[in-house]
């Protein structure tokens, strides 16, 4: 696959940051069937507060793999926000976004064309090694990983980078009645 985008709609409680101590708590992910990590991870990190989340998205290219990051996101829990991250393989250039603005931009050489590996189900709400049965060879569920205990909705997956008209033209056509 040479591009992608991923983009979804979250609504973490505010009352309780989702995220207290060590853990995580995983959004999106993409399982890969012999890796701890999926091929896609999405997940607050540990530290985000109630005014100032962490992201971290985590990519698996065949033996390849890269982190995207963004810390102090405002705003994002006790609302509806949109996160999208997008991959453009020709720039080996990733993007994310937060209710259609772009919040970070990450180049890694010679990343080139996505190649997943072992890929295994689509997981929402948590990471793969949180399921039961974990989805990873020999994985087991860790006490310092959680589940989203807010909603998520109309998780998308494109086949092509969108650009930043593409992503804002989404945002509103979804945002309504969030």
């Amino acid at each position: 696959m040479d591009d992608f985008k991923i983009t979804y709609w979250v609504n973490a409680p505010a009352t309780a940051p989702p995220v207290t101590g060590d853990g995580i708590v995983g959004m999106v992910n993409l399982s890969n069937t012999k890796g701890f990590w999926g091929n896609i991870d999405m997940f607050f990190e540990n530290g985000s507060t109630k005014d100032a989340a962490k992201f971290r998205g985590h990519i698996t290219n065949g033996t390849k793999d890269t982190w995207v990051s963004k810390d102090g996101l405002p705003g994002i829990f006790g609302n509806w926000a949109n996160l999208a991250l997008s991959y453009e393989s020709a720039t080996s250039t990733f993007k994310f976004y937060v209710n259609g603005t772009l919040s970070a931009t990450s180049t890694v050489a010679g990343f080139g064309p996505i190649n997943f590996t072992d890929s295994g189900p689509m997981v929402f709400g948590t990471v793969q090694f949180m399921t039961d049965p974990p989805l990873n060879a020999g994985g087991t569920t860790q006490s310092w990983a959680s589940y989203l205990t807010g909603q998520l909705d109309e998780v998308r997956i494109y086949n092509k980078a969108l650009d930043a008209n593409d992503i804002n033209a989404l945002v509103k056509l979804e945002g309504r009645g969030k």
